[in-house]
Formats: structure tokens, sequence, C-alpha cells
């Protein structure tokens, strides 16, 4: 387990991962899974860190982001990751939403594999020496 603060700023994921939303209270992290659909945040484990895919992160535009953070809110997901492509579209309704949930909002690059996302914030989790170095 690690705070979202701490593996954001580990030198693995800090050029992987930014805050779109940063959250008020430092939620910790245990967890990791990566979302093909929205209808998927109601099976993520509390403290995960949700990786959207392309298509799922394009899907959470408008409302959409809204109803997504509230579910992944009621699961206790620490945070959504954004494409970058699809992060600029996120509303202060959503920011607020974020808020009160106490969920951060990120962004990853666009061409960034997401198999190897998952793996890095896993060892950075489990605090995997070879991350470190």
């Amino acid at each position: 387990m690690s705070s979202l603060a701490a593996l954001l700023a580990s030198p693995v994921l800090s050029s992987l991962l930014g805050y779109v939303v940063p959250v008020r209270d430092d939620p910790t992290v245990s967890d990791v899974a990566i979302i093909e659909d929205l209808g998927e945040l109601g099976r993520v484990t509390g403290g995960a860190l949700v990786i959207l895919t392309h298509g799922a992160s394009h899907q959470a535009g408008g409302y959409r982001l809204d109803v997504a953070l509230r579910m992944a809110g009621r699961r206790g997901a620490a945070a959504l990751v954004l494409s970058a492509d699809d992060a600029g579209g996120v509303t202060s309704t959503a920011a607020g939403i974020a808020d009160r949930r106490g969920i951060g909002i990120l962004v990853r690059p666009a061409t960034t594999d997401l198999g190897q996302l998952a793996m890095a914030v896993g060892r950075e989790l489990a605090g995997d020496a070879g991350g470190a170095l």
C-alpha cells in the first residue's frame, strides 16, 4: 500500500501520471485495475487506482464522467486515470464530485502501454527493488 501522492512522486511513475484534479486528502492506493468499459467500475476494489483504457476514457466524457466518479466513489477507488486525449473534458461538476468523494482524477499519455503502466504501479505498491532502481 502507498499513498496516491507517494506513487505519483516515484521516479518510475512521475513521468507517466499526473493530476488533472488533485485530492484534498491523500488516499491510500492498494490495488490497480484496468477498466475497458465504465460498467466494470462496480467491480473495482477499495483503494484501486483505476486506469481507463482509451475507449473507456473517451466514453467517460461529459455526464458519464460524473457517473463514473460516483460509481468509483461508492467502491472506494483512490483515483481514475484518463487518457491525455480526454482529460481536457473534465468539467467543474466532475471536479467537484471527485473532491467530495476523495477520488483523484489523473492523466496519462495517450500512447502509454496500459499493461506496462499497471505493472509499474503494482511494482511500486509491492515495494519492488527493481522499480526503485
